[in-house]
Formats: C-alpha cells, sequence, structure tokens
C-alpha cells in the first residue's frame, strides 16, 4: 500500500449461530483514500451484509488475538451495508507493522457504547498528544478544580486551583485518555447510569455523570471539562501571559478595543472593575450592521483566544503585553477554506485606575 507504514490486513466474522448453519461471512473491503483538502489519508470500510437490524463493530488488531473495538459501522454507506470511514491517524499511536480488522456482529445495539467508540475515534483523529485542559469535579462530598498539562500522552504537571476539602489534591495522573478509561470501565461494569456530552470536534468528554450502584451513595462523580488546548509554541505563550495577568491581579482599569471582524470597524473604550464592565464609551462608530458588545473584559478577550485554539482554529497570531500580560493584537482565521470569518481586533491606552 503506497503511502502506509503498515500492511492493512481484513477478516469478517459472523456469529457462530450464522456459522455453523453454512452461511457464507460477508466480506470487509478496506479503501484507502489518498491525501485530500481535509486529510492526509482517510481508511474506508465496507461490510456487505444487508439486514437493517444487525449491528455490526469493526475491530483491529496488530498480533490477530488481541482485538480492540475500534468503531460501529453504520448501515446504508457506500453501496449498501455497513460502512465507516476515519482519519488513517486514528491508528498511528501504536508502532507496528501491519494492523488486522474484521467485523463482528453483535446481538444487540449499545447506544451508549456506541457513542464512546465515535468519540474516541474523533480523539484519535484529533491526535493532540501534547495539550492543557481544565477539568472541575467532584465525587460525594469532595471536589476540585485543576488545570493538566500533558506531553508525549503523559501529565508533566498539575496545578490544583480550588479543592473541597481545603488541602485536597487533584489526581497525579489524569489525561483525556483516562477519562475515556474511566467511562469504558463503568460501562463495561454496566453502570446504573453513564450519562456524557460527547466534544462535536475532537470527541473529549466535556462532561459527564457516572453512578456505578443505585443504592449506593456517595460513590457518584462527575466533571465538567474545558479549555482543552492543544500545545504549541503559539499556545504555550498565551498561557504564559494569561497566568502573568492573572497574576498582576488588577482590580480596575481602562483600555479601547479596535475591532475590525467581519467587515465592519470600530473603536471602544470600555472601564473594568473586579471583572465587571462598568463603563463603555464608542470612539468610533460602526457600520449599522455591527453591533458592539456592551461588555468586553480583558479575561473576555483571553476567552476568544483559548477558543480558537480550543477548535482547532487554522491560524491564531497574537501579540502580549511583555508587564501585564493582556492581548495587544490578535488575527484569527478559524478556517482557512472560508471567508469573512477571520477576527481582527486590538488594543491600546491601557490604564490602571484607582
Amino acid at each position: 500500500m503506497i503511502g502506509l507504514s503498515y500492511r492493512l490486513l481484513a477478516a469478517a466474522l459472523l456469529c457462530f449461530s450464522l456459522n455453523a448453519g453454512g452461511q457464507t461471512a460477508p466480506a470487509l473491503k478496506i479503501e484507502i483514500q489518498e491525501e485530500t483538502f481535509f486529510s492526509e489519508e482517510t481508511l474506508a470500510f465496507q461490510l456487505d451484509s444487508f439486514g437493517r437490524a444487525e449491528v455490526w463493530i469493526l475491530q483491529s488488531s496488530t498480533n490477530g488475538k488481541d482485538w480492540d473495538d475500534l468503531v460501529f459501522l453504520n448501515g446504508g454507506l457506500g453501496n449498501g451495508g455497513f460502512g465507516v470511514s476515519f482519519d488513517r491517524k486514528a491508528l498511528a499511536g501504536e508502532a507496528f507493522e501491519k494492523v488486522l480488522f474484521r467485523a463482528v456482529k453483535q446481538d444487540q445495539d449499545n447506544p451508549t457504547y456506541r457513542d464512546f467508540l465515535a468519540a474516541k475515534m474523533r480523539w484519535r483523529e484529533a491526535g493532540y498528544d501534547n495539550y492543557a485542559y481544565v477539568v472541575k469535579s467532584s465525587r460525594g462530598m469532595t471536589e476540585y478544580e485543576a488545570r493538566y498539562t500533558v506531553v508525549n500522552g503523559e501529565v508533566t504537571e498539575v496545578e490544583t486551583t480550588s479543592a473541597f476539602p481545603p488541602g485536597l489534591e487533584a489526581p497525579a495522573n489524569r489525561t483525556i485518555d483516562g477519562w475515556f478509561d474511566q467511562v469504558e470501565s463503568a460501562i463495561e461494569q454496566r453502570a446504573a447510569s453513564v450519562d456524557v456530552d460527547w466534544n462535536a470536534t475532537s470527541g473529549y468528554p466535556e462532561s459527564g455523570f457516572i453512578d456505578l450502584f443505585l443504592n449506593l451513595s456517595d460513590e457518584e462523580q462527575s466533571w465538567t471539562i474545558s479549555e482543552l488546548i492543544p500545545l504549541s509554541p503559539a499556545s504555550q505563550e498565551f498561557l504564559a501571559a494569561r497566568e502573568l495577568w492573572r497574576e498582576a491581579a488588577i482590580p480596575k482599569y481602562s483600555y479601547a478595543l479596535v475591532s475590525s471582524s467581519r467587515g465592519g470597524f470600530y473603536e471602544v473604550r470600555y472601564t473594568v472593575e473586579n471583572g465587571e464592565t462598568i463603563g463603555m464609551e464608542i470612539i468610533v462608530e460602526p457600520p449599522s450592521f455591527v453591533t458592539v458588545p456592551d461588555s468586553v473584559t480583558m479575561d473576555d478577550l483571553f476567552d476568544r483566544v483559548a477558543d480558537a485554539f480550543s477548535v482547532g482554529a487554522f491560524s491564531v497570531d497574537v501579540d502580549w503585553d511583555k508587564t501585564l500580560g493582556y492581548p495587544t493584537r490578535a488575527a484569527i482565521d478559524f478556517d482557512e477554506r472560508i471567508a469573512d470569518e477571520e477576527q481582527y481586533w486590538s488594543t491600546k491606552d491601557f490604564v490602571v485606575l484607582d
């Protein structure tokens, strides 16, 4: 297979009752779609089975003995039957010379597990080995909020920002893959409740609630994950600048925001006290079709940049004040294929107020 660093093999497997009846196993076909504008390389799978009520899972193995569930095959793709496609880099987490695939028929559907595998596939496709994220988690009478930094799939730094009871430390090794493992374990244990919201873009579990046993108390766990930011020189500058701004802890300030996003230009001065906008003065009126926000604090501007990194914006170019860390200029392009969605804004005349 040209362009692949490993060989692809496929096998199709039906349940024993069908094999015993002498029926022929349907063929599992693999296509490799070379580099496109949207993906470096895509693997497409098609299973020639046409029972609409059937449920199939695609599995992979590097040795033919140990098989991992990859994703449910969807009905009606390709020329009928069941099919699925995903980015080849979803398989790049292991060093192997060959990979085998097979389709395994299930006795029944499991919507929770289906959503779990689909989300995990999106996470693998995102290819985040180096990232930072914030999580707020509670279990029983304890809770914590912490920022994790992950490099090459390993936690390198944990900062507990709040906790109850006081002094509680966040778990030392909690990667996003670790959160996936926790959800999978709950599903395997047939937990009483597994309720997870999966990020639509990168697949990670944005929020969730797990109750293993209805007749036990204080073992339920809930969490919310935010600000998942892939690490890069630009995002690391952002994290350092925001920490500088937070350390400055300026209670009251004023600044001018100049914006030219979406075809409209305006300039407005905001006065902020204790994180709330208490004054607003429009210096340059925008065109009639542009609305000036009533409130934009420096923290709001940091959030804009964080959101851009979180959704994988095509380009995030920001300058930071070297003393206080706040952003002085930003040019953000969320999607190189779409015009007129870029953000361009700058700040000036920053003043610390008494």
